[in-house]
C-alpha cells in the first residue's frame, strides 16, 4: 500500500507543496509528500509531518519514495519527524533537507528560502489557531484544538497549565508568561506508563514556580513524570522547588522523547539514605534526546547510591549543545555509599554528548566516589566536543575501603570513547584509595584520544596504610583501553602516592601512546614503574599551532582537525572547540 500526506502515488509533479498531514503511516510506502513517486517529480516542497512510517518495508523516504525512477530536488522536511527509513538527507535526496519547528512556523522560511509567492498565492495567520501558511482564498481552517502541533491548545495561565494532565496526548502552547504561588502542589502531568505524548511549545515563555515535595508521594518527580513520543520545546522553568527521594528531573523525571531549547533554573534536592536516588538538572533519566538546553539547578542528593547528573542522571539516549552552570552536592556518609555524579550526566551507557558545556561546582562525599565533569561513569558510548571547566571537591568516608575515582572529564570509564575534549578542571580528591586524571580518573576499556587538558589535579591519603594513590595529568590509572593524542598543559599534579604527567599503566592491557606534557608542570610524587610513554615539550611548543595541527603526513605530531573540531586561539595560544562555548 502506499501513503502520502498529499498523494499515494506521483506519476506527475508536485511542486511548491505543503504537507501538514501529523501522521502518514502505511504497511510499505510511507511519506510525507508522496508514497512512492512513480516517474513523478517532487520539487521545492515542504513537509512538517510529525510521522511518517512503513512497518514492514522501512525503505520510505520523509518526503517521498522514488520508485521507478521518480526525482526530487529542492524540498524540505521536519527535522524531528519520526521515520522508520534509512535517513539520507540532501538537495535531491528523497529524505530532503532538514528544517527546524522554528523556521518551519516563520514566513520568512517560505519567503525567502523556499521562494514561494507569499503576495499572491500563500498567506500566514488564515486562521489563528493554525501556525503553518496556507493558501489564500481559505476564509479559515477548521481544526479541533489539540489534535496537531499545527493547531495546539493556548494555555495563557495557572488554570489552562493545569488541564494538560487530562489530555496528555494533544499539542499545547504557552502564549504568556505562568507564574506559580509555589504554595500549592504541582500536579506531575503523564505520572504514568503511558507518558506525555503531546507536544508542549514553550513559545519561550516561562513557568515559575513547580513546586514539589515528598509529601506529594509521586513515582516520578519533575512537570512531566514520563516523556513518551513526546516533545516539549522553548520552555523556561524558573524558581522551580523538588523534593523527591526516587527519580527526578526539573523537565522529567524519564524522557524518551525530545526536549529541545529548554531553559531551566531552581534546586532539586532527593533524600533517602536506605535506597538509591537519581537527580537529573533537565531529567532523571535520558533515553531520547535533549539539545539546546541549558540547566543552572542546584541539586543536592543523599542515598546509599546517589546518582547526578547536571542534565541527566542516567543518559542512554542523545544530549547535544547543552550546558550546566550550576552547584552539585552529594552526602553519603554510610560505610557503604556510593556516589554517581557528572556535570552533564551520572552514568552514561551506550548514550552520547556532543558540543556541549559543563563549568559546574562539585562537592562529593561517599564511601565509593565517582566523580567527572562531564560524567561519573562512561560504561559506553561517546563523550564528544565538550568544554569542561569543573571545580571538582571529593572526599571519602574514613573507611579503609574508601575509593575516589574521579577525572577532569569523567571518574571511571568501563568503554565508550572520550574524544576531543577540552578541560579546564581542578581536582581535589581525598581517600584511602585514589585514581584522578586531568581527563580520566581510571580506565578500565574506553579510548581516550585527542583531548586537551590544564587541569590542576591533587590526591591526598586518609593515611590507611599502603593505598592506591594515583594522579596524573591525563588518566590517573588504566587497566585497560586507549589513552592516545592527548596532551597536558596544566601546572600541577601532586600526589601523596604516585604522580605522574600522562598517566599510569597498571598492566598490559591498557595502550598510552603519543600523548604530551608541558615541562613546566609540576609533578609532585613517586615515580611509578614501569613509566608511562609520553613526551616532554617546552611551554612555548605546548603553546604552538603547529603541535596539534600539522598533518601527521607532513611530519606532524599530533594531525588533529581544525577544519570542523579545533581552532586556534591565538590570544589564549591554546587550540578552542568550534562552535562550543569555551569557558
Amino acid at each position: 500500500a502506499y501513503a502520502g500526506g498529499i498523494t499515494g502515488t506521483n506519476r506527475g509533479d508536485i511542486i511548491n507543496c505543503l504537507s501538514a498531514a501529523y501522521s502518514v503511516s502505511s504497511d510499505m510506502y510511507a511519506s510525507s509528500a508522496a508514497g512512492a513517486n512513480i516517474g513523478g517529480t517532487v520539487k521545492n516542497t515542504v513537509c512538517a509531518s510529525a510521522y511518517a512510517r512503513d512497518v514492514i518495508t522501512t525503505r520510505s523516504g520523509r518526503v517521498t519514495t522514488n520508485k521507478q525512477s521518480g526525482a526530487t530536488s529542492g524540498n524540505y522536511c521536519y527535522d524531528k519527524m519520526v521515520s522508520h527509513s534509512a535517513v539520507n538527507f540532501g538537495e535531491e535526496s528523497q529524505d530532503g533537507l532538514e528544517v527546524s519547528w522554528d523556521e518551519l512556523v516563520s514566513p520568512s522560511f517560505y519567503r525567502d528560502i523556499m521562494k514561494w509567492d507569499t503576495k499572491n498565492v500563500w498567506q500566514e495567520n488564515v486562521c489563528e489557531d493554525f501556525r503553518l501558511l496556507s493558501l489564500k482564498g481559505f476564509d479559515g481552517i477548521d481544526m479541533i484544538k489539540g489534535i496537531t502541533s499545527y493547531a495546539p491548545i493556548k494555555i495563557s495561565d495557572e488554570k489552562g497549565l493545569l488541564e494538560v494532565s487530562k489530555n496528555t496526548d494533544y499539542h499545547y502552547i504557552l502564549t504568556d508568561d505562568i507564574f506559580l504561588s509555589g504554595d500549592d502542589e504541582w500536579e506531575v502531568i503523564a505520572d504514568n506508563d503511558d507518558g506525555f505524548n503531546g507536544t508542549f511549545d514553550g513559545n519561550n515563555h516561562k513557568i515559575s514556580g513547580i513546586y514539589i515535595s515528598k509529601k506529594n508521594k509521586d513515582k516520578q518527580y519533575g512537570m512531566f513524570g514520563t516523556i513518551s513520543a513526546g516533545t516539549v520545546r522553548n520552555l523556561k522553568l524558573e524558581r522551580v522547588s523538588i523534593e523527591g527521594d526516587s527519580t527526578s528531573g526539573v523537565i522529567a523525571a524519564n524522557n524518551y522523547g525530545n526536549i529541545y531549547n529548554c531553559k531551566v533554573s531552581g534546586k532539586l534536592y532527593s533524600i533517602a539514605k536506605d535506597k538509591s536516588v537519581s537527580c537529573g538538572g533537565v531529567v532523571g533519566n535520558n533515553y531520547g534526546i535533549i539539545e539546546y538546553t541549558s540547566s543552572s539547578v542546584k541539586i543536592k542528593a543523599d542515598g546509599s547510591v546517589s546518582t547526578i547528573g547536571g542534565i541527566a542522571a542516567n543518559n542512554e539516549g542523545f544530549i547535544n549543545h547543552c550546558s550546566y552552570s550550576g552547584k552539585i552536592q552529594s552526602e553519603c556518609r554510610e560505610k557503604s555509599s556510593n556516589a554517581v555524579i557528572g556535570g552533564l550526566v551520572g552514568i552514561n551507557t551506550s548514550g552520547n554528548v556532543y558540543n556541549s558545556n559543563s563549568v559546574p561546582s562539585i562537592v562529593s562525599r561517599a564511601c565509593f566516589n565517582y566523580v567527572g565533569g562531564a560524567a561519573g561513569i562512561v560504561h559506553g558510548g561517546e563523550i564528544y566536543k565538550t568544554f569542561i571547566g569543573a571545580n571538582m571537591t571529593v572526599n571519602s568516608v574514613d573507611e579503609e575501603n574508601a575509593v575516589s575515582y574521579t577525572g577532569g572529564a569523567a571518574g571511571l570509564a568501563a568503554e565508550g570513547l572520550i574524544f576531543n575534549n577540552l578541560c579546564k578542571s581542578e581536582i581535589y580528591a581525598d581517600s584511602s584509595s585514589i585514581y584522578a586524571g586531568g581527563i580520566l580518573g581510571f580506565n578500565r576499556g574506553a579510548s581516550v584520544q585527542n583531548n586537551y587538558t590544564s587541569a590542576k589535579v591533587s590526591a591526598t591519603s586518609k593515611g590507611f596504610g599502603e593505598a592506591d594513590i594515583f594522579a596524573a595529568g591525563i588518566c590517573g590509572a588504566a587497566e585497560g583501553g586507549f589513552i592516545l593524542d592527548n596532551v597536558y598543559s596544566g601546572t600541577a599534579v601532586k600526589s601523596d602516592g604516585y604522580a605522574d604527567g600522562a598517566a599510569h599503566i597498571i598492566n598490559e592491557y591498557a595502550m598510552c601512546s603519543n600523548n604530551y606534557v608541558c615541562t613546566d608542570a609540576d609533578i609532585l610524587g613517586k615515580t611509578y614503574l614501569p613509566q608511562a610513554e609520553s613526551t616532554k615539550v617546552e611551554l612555548e611548543e605546548i603553546q604552538s599551532s603547529e603541535l596539534y595541527f600539522a598533518p601527521i603526513a607532513d611530519g606532524g605530531r599530533l594531525g588533529w582537525d581544525n577544519s570542523e573540531v579545533w581552532y586556534w586561539n591565538a590570544n589564549a595560544l591554546m587550540p578552542y572547540l568550534q562552535d562550543v562555548k569555551n569557558g
